[in-house]
């Protein structure tokens, strides 16, 4: 089936399901009308009392800015002359918009501003105006010369740390809006708290533009020095691909042990670890998932529609165009079905032990490992009762030493075997790095995650049989 015919009824079957998982993603709207005199009154940054890390900052032209909730961004914020506060917002787990109309009091001469509402699940509370509980920063972020925003763009912005190879490491906050297609430049605001510059001296702040997924646009600001900042305008980097329409990929590749279902043309994979659920964005990976999912048949389940299948799947976790206009929602690339279990769900999926079970290599960092032709594949086996670690580099047997305790993993020096290989030796060394760096594991079902210090991913095996 095409594309273009399948993608409406995707998002339409997926609404309640989608995962808007940005901080702070206001739409893009036409101007909004003059304030009113209540919002005027309004206008400001709020701290929740009472000791509470959340602020509500109802900003210039409408938007809503929140920072301390753990499942809500903000959108748009309207005060008519009745006392009501309108709130429009989005609930990041699944992407459903949300309304909520607080009875407001506000006290001019305490700075107090008081929410009231029936439901106990509204914002409600006291609140206290606090210039300080938030750093603003603002200014113009720019397309290079000749170059316009693609249509279905998403602009990040975040706050991150970076590793030691100048990679994101950790994002500190980021949000996430639908800029107008067509546009050169687009004028931003950013609200951060203060904590967030005095605990991460060295983050910065980037900018990014995807188009279904894919990196298209780069930049970074020069200085946070000084915050807040009236004028930190972005100049954007066009990458490789971004008039030609060939995207360059801005995710790790991953792999994801989960339950996959296809209904009325619409595709949702549910990660048994986190049980979060992604639409799968249509590609031929996706499609692959689609024909090993039909051609099991699946039984009825309890809810009338087919139970899930479940699967492992190495793929990519990006950000795309979400169902409600203005969000954004983070979709499953899939590059290859590695397997699928027909009698398996998440419940059930067991998981490998660490210890004595055969690991094949399959990811190092972000890259996918082939195994060369006529050459053992590259795996770890760790035997528990003398503490060795045994295995194939991609061509060199290897053994060595490890010590285990909980989650925290770390190996001692490695010794290999020194044949030479028509295939294989491309990996060796990088396995053997991220063997040496290893500090921490961590299990999924049957994939094996090896981390670093940092938590940054430095190899992903498979299960293949169990001691």
């Amino acid at each position: 089936m095409p594309r273009s015919s399948r993608l409406p009824a995707l998002f339409l079957v997926l609404g309640a399901l989608l995962s808007a998982c940005s901080d702070d993603a206001p739409p893009a709207e036409d101007a909004p009308p003059p304030p009113t005199p209540q919002e005027k009154t309004l206008n400001g940054i709020w701290q929740e009392t009472g000791g509470s890390a959340r602020v509500m900052v109802l900003g210039d032209g409408q938007q809503l800015h929140l920072l301390g909730f753990e499942d809500l961004q903000g959108s748009r914020w309207q005060a008519d002359q009745a006392g009501t506060l309108q709130l429009r917002m989005l609930m990041r787990s699944t992407g459903t918009p949300i309304e909520q109309q607080p009875r407001f009091d506000l006290d001019n001469d305490s700075g107090t501003l008081t929410l009231a509402n029936d439901d106990e699940a509204a914002i409600t509370g006291t609140w206290q105006r606090a210039p300080d509980a938030a750093v603003r920063l603002q200014g113009r972020i720019s397309l290079p010369d000749d170059f316009s925003m693609p249509a279905d763009a998403v602009l990040a912005i975040t706050l991150e740390e970076q590793d030691a190879d100048g990679l994101p490491a950790d994002i500190i906050r980021r949000q996430l809006s639908r800029p107008k297609a067509g546009s050169y430049a687009i004028d931003y605001r950013f609200y951060l708290t203060p904590a967030m510059f005095t605990e991460h001296p060295g983050a910065r702040l980037t900018v990014r533009v995807m188009v279904d997924g894919a990196l298209q646009y780069l930049g970074h600001a020069a200085d946070l020095t000084g915050a807040p900042q009236d004028n930190l305008d972005i100049a954007l980097e066009a990458l490789n691909g971004a008039t030609s329409g060939q995207h360059t990929a801005n995710a790790p590749l991953r792999t994801l042990h989960g339950e996959y279902r296809y209904v009325a043309d619409a595709a949702v994979f549910t990660e048994c670890a986190s049980g979060k659920r992604y639409p799968v964005a249509y590609s031929e990976g996706g499609a692959e998932l689609e024909r090993a999912f039909l051609a099991a048949e699946r039984p009825i389940a309890g809810d009338g529609l087919p139970q899930p299948l479940l699967m492992t799947v190495t793929g990519t976790l990006q950000d795309g165009p979400g169902m409600e206009e203005g969000t954004v929602v983070e979709q499953l690339f899939v590059q290859t079905l590695e397997r699928t279990l027909p009698e398996g769900n998440c419940a059930n999926r067991g998981t490998a032990t660490l210890e004595n079970t055969y690991w094949k290599l399959t990811l190092l960092g972000s890259q996918r490992v082939q195994t060369a032709e006529h050459q053992r594949e590259a795996h770890l086996v760790l035997h528990g009762p003398e503490k060795q670690a045994r295995g194939n580099l991609g061509c060199n047997q290897f053994t060595g030493s490890y010590e285990l305790d909980g989650d925290t993993l770390t190996f001692g020096p490695l010794a290999a075997t020194k044949m030479a290989c028509a295939g294989g030796m491309n990996i060796e060394g990088d396995f053997s790095a991220a063997l040496d760096r290893t500090r921490r594991a961590q299990l999924d079902g049957e994939t094996l995650i090896l981390l670093d210090e940092r938590g940054k991913r430095l190899a992903e095996l498979q299960a293949v049989y169990l001691y």
